[in-house]
């Protein structure tokens, strides 16, 4: 199912990285004006999980990834 979006309301679609530390948000309505298709899904999975990884503290260790809303 394709969201759907109205007239001049594109600045609706929500962020990946939300305002609350650590939460980010990945939806289908964020990948407008590409069609919903399995390619562009894709492509918004690996734009959120660079996204995620970069957020990660640069350290020597590893830590749990930032929390993900799917």
């Amino acid at each position: 199912m394709e969201p759907l979006h109205k007239l001049n309301e594109t600045h609706l679609i929500p962020e990946i990285k939300t305002p609350v530390a650590g939460l980010y948000l990945a939806t289908t309505a964020q990948i407008y004006p590409a069609l919903t298709n399995g390619e562009s899904v894709t492509r918004h999975a690996r734009q959120v999980a660079e996204l995620l990884t970069n957020a990660q503290p640069a350290t020597g260790r590893r830590e749990a990834l930032p929390t993900a809303v799917a």
